[in-house]
């Protein structure tokens, strides 16, 4: 299963984001691209969709650039974890139909959640294990 994921290096959220998908999901494939334009390279090849695709905008600039490119995205199952819970940002951010979103400061637990059901590996999942 392979997993994309898109940060800006500058996106102290988006970096606290990483480590913690990237410390309860290390088994995964996982890309992870740094700017809108590779991410937007990345989608462009041919069949380089992956199953699930995280984005993690730093601010509302990134959030429309990735508006601009959410025609790449739609045939992905995408999870958006957005800098904050402004109502307009999240209006917004619709238009890339994600499957869940969140918001950077809210709780990891359930972000983790999410990718693990919706990449059908709850039982490798931390969070599920101690249950």
């Amino acid at each position: 299963m392979q997993l994309l994921i898109y940060a800006s290096p500058f996106n102290a959220a988006g970096r606290q984001v990483l480590h913690i998908i990237r410390s309860m999901h290390h088994g995964l494939q996982s890309v992870y691209l740094h700017s809108i334009e590779d991410l937007e390279a990345y989608l462009k090849q041919p069949a380089r969709l992956p199953e699930l695709i995280v984005l993690i905008p730093g601010d509302q600039g990134e959030v429309e650039a990735l508006i601009a490119i959410g025609h790449l995205l739609r045939d992905a199952r995408v999870v958006l974890v957005l800098p904050d819970d402004n109502r307009s940002a999240i209006s917004k951010a619709h238009l890339l139909r994600p499957r869940f979103v969140g918001h950077a400061d809210g709780n990891p637990t359930h972000l983790n959640a999410v990718i693990c059901k919706m990449l059908d590996t709850r039982s490798d999942c931390p969070v599920h294990a101690a249950q």
